[in-house]
């Protein structure tokens, strides 16, 4: 039997590994690949996002990718959440409001726009469906249009565009925040995006892609009854909600960026230095020496 969340995540690995075709103009170059069908790279290019991924499972695909380094004592964080593992978590599909989507491009399937227009004309066309009871945008101004990643901080490793709705039909109980989304699978950000499709986003009004923590990495320690190796209850977290700055969130630490980067596992923990393993890249918590970990 199939669930909700399967469904969500083959509609969203089919999104992702979509076909999108290449431009003469986009720096995708040639896809190689190895004897088992692996990616290895692009001859004269830098590769397309469905090329990468076609022949991968992306469920064993990292939740995230966190990795230190440092400076002259200057600390340099690389992270980036998983844009299907983070995707699933936020949304559920939406099979009404993509069937109605679906017979709404066949009824303007002459006309020659891109996507973000045909998107823009929707709501006015769902209004008049006798099936929905409500409809408005999200924006402060009351008006509907398309938001990209790109074009703001983020914390996914890939990017993806979304049109965001206040919907109601008539079997829903309350109004709740749609969406037809679309990944980006080329090389060049200006084009090679999937066909949009319809969610439901879970959590609030917002997908809050800039959003992410960095905290002691959740390891369970048989017989210790804790879940955070090295803290006694709570695990120490910084936050971010632009991408970049992380902020210490319920304890008396620094900003992440603050602390001393240094190769000498021998500080881990001493509360002034942020601990690198210099072959692996992974950190430690300044204050307790746990091993960090990045989480939505």
């Amino acid at each position: 039997m199939t669930t909700q969340v399967d469904k969500t995540k083959e509609v969203l690995a089919a999104m992702l590994k979509e076909d999108v075709g290449c431009s003469m103009l986009d720096s995708g170059g040639e896809p190689r690949y190895d004897d088992q069908g692996n990616y290895v790279g692009s001859n004269h290019g830098y590769g397309r996002g469905f090329e990468k991924i076609k022949n991968k499972d992306l469920d064993k695909l990292p939740v995230s990718c966190l990795r230190f380094s440092h400076r002259n004592g200057e600390i340099d964080i690389e992270a980036a959440l998983s844009t299907y593992h983070w995707l699933q978590e936020k949304l559920d599909f939406d099979p009404v409001i993509d069937g109605l989507w679906k017979q709404y491009l066949v009824e303007h399937e002459d006309e020659d726009k891109a996507d973000w227009e045909l998107m823009e004309g929707f709501p006015g066309w769902l209004k008049e469906h006798p099936w929905v009871e409500e409809v408005r945008g999200l924006l402060d101004r009351g008006t509907y249009e398309a938001i990209n990643s790109y074009n703001g901080p983020s914390m996914l490793d890939g990017v993806i565009q979304w049109f965001p709705m206040q919907i109601k039909l008539n079997s829903d109980k309350w109004t709740m925040t749609r969406i037809l989304l679309q990944t980006h699978n080329g090389c060049d950000v200006r084009g090679g995006y999937s066909d949009p499709r319809a969610f439901i986003v879970l959590d609030g009004e917002w997908l809050m892609n800039s959003d992410a923590t960095i905290s002691c990495e959740h390891v369970a320690q048989p017989g210790q009854g804790k879940m955070f190796e090295g803290c006694n209850d709570e695990p120490h977290r910084w936050r971010t909600d632009d991408a970049y700055r992380f902020h210490p969130d319920e304890h008396d630490g620094k900003e992440l960026h603050e602390y001393i980067g240094t190769y000498d596992l021998s500080l881990k923990g001493d509360g002034e230095h942020l601990a690198i393993d210099e072959e692996t890249h992974e950190g430690y918590c300044p204050i307790c020496g746990a091993k960090l970990a990045l989480y939505s």
